[in-house]
């Protein structure tokens, strides 16, 4: 359990988005190298400590074009982590999600840490739309980005394998004006 930080970078119902710090890195290895996360992931190999200190030497070092933040919950107990890519001349971004505590799996973390992304991209960085990867055995991804205003847009066929098998990997998009009726809605439950 991480300690309450005084860092807090945006807050919404249930969680907190604050930049990463070193002590989050046994955990964020711990996630990335449980077969029950990385089965959703698109990085599947085995992540070593020296590894997970690489990442986290390009993730805490955030920029303008690539936002890397950790997920608390309120009380400051990190739960997982969050990415944006920006194509600042498209004015589009991608996005992926780690919710690594299965504790917090299905209770509306993911949701809550995905507004607030898509509020600094839409409403700070004034960006048009936001796509999100999803392997298609993942429906509890695929369910949250639909709360969130994500909407199908492709799939690429057979393109990961896992378990002796080929997976599909479904492209979702969110526009930034099909998004904004419900971010009103989400602020006035704020």
């Amino acid at each position: 359990m991480t300690k309450p930080t005084s860092i807090i970078w945006r807050t919404g119902k249930k969680v907190v988005l604050r930049p990463h710090q070193e002590e989050d890195l046994s955990s964020y290895q711990s996630w990335i190298n449980d077969p029950e996360i990385n089965q959703y992931l698109m990085v599947i190999w085995p992540m070593s400590m020296t590894g997970q200190r690489k990442w986290f030497e390009t993730a805490s070092s955030s920029t303008t074009d690539d936002i890397q933040v950790a997920v608390c919950t309120k009380e400051g107990v990190l739960i997982g982590n969050m990415a944006m890519h920006i194509n600042i001349r498209k004015r589009s971004a991608a996005t992926g999600t780690l919710i690594g505590s299965k504790a917090h799996h299905n209770q509306g973390y993911a949701t809550d840490a995905k507004m607030l992304l898509l509020d600094y991209a839409f409403n700070w960085l004034g960006l048009r739309k936001v796509t999100s990867s999803i392997l298609s055995l993942n429906g509890a991804s695929k369910s949250y980005a639909t709360k969130c205003g994500y909407r199908h847009m492709a799939t690429i066929e057979q393109e990961h394998f896992r378990e002796g098998k080929w997976i599909d990997e479904e492209q979702y998009v969110v526009f930034r004006d099909d998004w904004l009726p419900l971010w009103e809605q989400y602020k006035q439950d704020l």
